[in-house]
Parts: structure tokens; C-alpha cells; sequence
């Protein structure tokens, strides 16, 4: 991506520390990055923004307001006049899938995972045969805190069980301001020399598990992309989020690729996500790019 035309402190990343997307975000837009978990660094910096009213401010995946030295200041302009992307209040809500499911199940025909808090409601789906998936923590990511019960296992206390949902594919929304910037599915790895799928579990797809994100050979359709796109972009606009991912689990009409899309539930919003690769890094850069200049330049 080329150099942007926008001062360095004009647009910042805020983020915690550990987060590599973050910092190859920051890294793409040429733009400053600060980090939610060490205040002390903050506190005498006002000359950060020495004639500048505020900055653009894109909150990726912190549930920590600001409350120190000259973030505090910064928090509280961006927010008054639209320039702080992602309230932590927000971000919150979504990680934690208990709240975030509970959420997007106001938004009129907007599909989600069948979930509950009830071990009785688990008994029944488990008499009806289907599997059920035990979440011992609520904001895990990526399958952290999982496990699969069915038949007559014992149910276990847990904060949050979800009723599998028999997908043939997966794929990732990814919203910025209203509308989806990319759109990927998940894949399985194959290996070179066989030339077949390696992967250690169907149910929790992640890249650990033996699958990546393709950009290419869709095995949905135009209207079925189209379809989850908006499924994407409605739940992220209920949550009260600007920018966030969607995680969407399709079951897509028999027959060759591309093929129609039956149905959908979503099954996670990130909205810190890893970017694994340069296609979904500038996509986020030059959406940023774009709200910078529509909001118009305050330095």
C-alpha cells in the first residue's frame, strides 16, 4: 500500500500489546499504534497532538476504555465528535458470546447459533441427537474453552452451550463503516505431496486445526456471498460496532461450485482479528484511509 497522505498522529491503531494484527495494521497505514495496557507511557505526551483538535482513532479489540493522562483527553473528543472507531462498551458486548448472541437475536431475521444457558434445554437437543457444544468461557476465541458432548454424556456447569449446526462451509465477513471490505472461506490445508486435506477437526476450524483463509474459488455463489455479506455487515451494525469480522457457518446446495446458500448462523464477531495476509490488511487500511478523508482532515 502506498505511503498515506495523513500525518503521522492523525490516524492511530489502539490496541493491547500482544496484537500482531494490530501492529501490521498500524505498520501498512504508516500511522501510529498505542497499546491498552501500559497507561504510564501516556501521561505526559500532550505535544502528540499540539494543534490538532483529535485524531482518528480505530479501537481494534479493547474492552479498556481510556481513563489515563493524555489518551483520557484524546477518548473523550474522538467520542463527542465520531472519531473513535469501536466503543469499548461495544467491543465488550461482542466478545462475550452469551451477551453478543443474546443481541443479534433482537435483529429480525438474523440467524445465529442456537444457544442457551439451560442444561435442560442441552438434555433435549441431545435426545434429538444432536451435538452440543460445551463453552466453559464465554469470550474464548478460536475454539479456546470447548468441548463436544452428545448421546448420554454427562452435561457439565458452563456458562454457555451452543447446539451444533451441521454446516458444509465456513466463511469470514469482514465490515468496515457498513460494508463488507472482504470476504473469505475457510479452507482446508492440503498436503503437497498427496494432494489431501489436513485437518485435525470439522467442528472448530481454525489454523491450528488445518485450515486457512482462501480468497479465491468460492464454493458459494454471487447471491449466496452476497447474502452473507449482509448477514455480516447487519450483525456488526447491531453490536454498535463500526469495524469487526463476522464468522459464518453455511450449509450451501448440493452440487459442483459455486453453489446456493440454504442457510447460514453466525457463530463469532471478532472485532480484533488476526490478518493473515496482505489482501485483508489493505483492506482495512485503505477503509480507514477512506473514513479519514470523508470525515475530512482536523490536523
Amino acid at each position: 500500500m502506498k505511503k498515506a497522505a495523513f500525518k503521522y498522529y492523525d490516524i492511530i491503531i489502539y490496541a493491547s500489546r500482544g496484537s500482531n494484527s494490530a501492529r501490521a495494521l498500524a505498520d501498512a497505514l504508516k500511522c501510529r499504534r498505542w497499546r491498552d495496557d501500559l497507561p504510564q507511557r501516556y501521561l505526559r505526551r500532550p505535544a502528540y497532538f499540539r494543534g490538532k483538535p483529535y485524531p482518528l482513532v480505530i479501537n481494534w479489540g479493547s474492552t479498556i476504555t481510556p481513563e489515563w493522562g493524555t489518551i483520557r483527553d484524546v477518548h473523550t473528543k474522538c467520542v463527542a465528535n465520531g472519531f473513535w472507531i469501536n466503543p469499548a462498551d461495544a467491543v465488550a458486548r461482542s466478545i462475550n458470546k452469551l451477551r453478543c448472541f443474546n443481541e443479534l437475536a433482537k435483529e429480525e431475521n438474523l440467524n445465529t447459533v442456537k444457544f442457551t444457558t439451560d442444561k435442560e434445554r442441552v438434555a433435549k437437543w441431545m435426545k434429538k441427537g444432536y451435538e452440543v457444544f460445551v463453552r466453559h468461557t464465554v469470550t474464548g476465541q478460536g475454539g479456546e474453552g470447548i468441548t463436544i458432548i452428545s448421546g448420554t454424556d454427562v452435561i457439565p456447569d458452563a456458562p454457555l452451550y451452543t447446539r451444533n449446526f451441521p454446516k458444509t462451509h465456513e466463511f469470514r465477513v469482514h465490515v468496515f463503516n457498513g460494508q463488507a471490505i472482504d470476504f473469505v472461506e475457510k479452507k482446508a490445508k492440503v498436503d503437497d505431496l498427496t494432494n489431501t486435506p489436513i485437518v485435525s477437526s470439522r467442528h472448530v476450524r481454525n489454523h491450528s486445526n488445518g485450515w486457512v483463509f482462501a480468497h479465491d474459488s468460492y464454493s458459494c455463489n454471487g447471491d449466496a456471498r452476497t447474502r452473507l455479506e449482509e448477514a455480516g455487515c447487519r450483525a456488526i451494525n447491531r453490536l454498535g460496532l463500526v469495524s469487526g469480522c463476522v464468522d459464518i457457518l453455511a450449509v450451501l446446495e448440493p452440487g459442483d461450485a459455486p453453489r446456493a446458500l440454504r442457510n447460514y448462523a453466525i457463530c463469532e464477531v471478532n472485532t480484533g482479528p488476526g490478518l493473515e495476509n496482505t489482501e485483508t490488511i489493505n483492506a482495512y487500511a485503505q477503509a480507514i484511509l477512506k473514513l479519514y478523508k470523508e470525515k475530512g482532515r482536523h490536523a
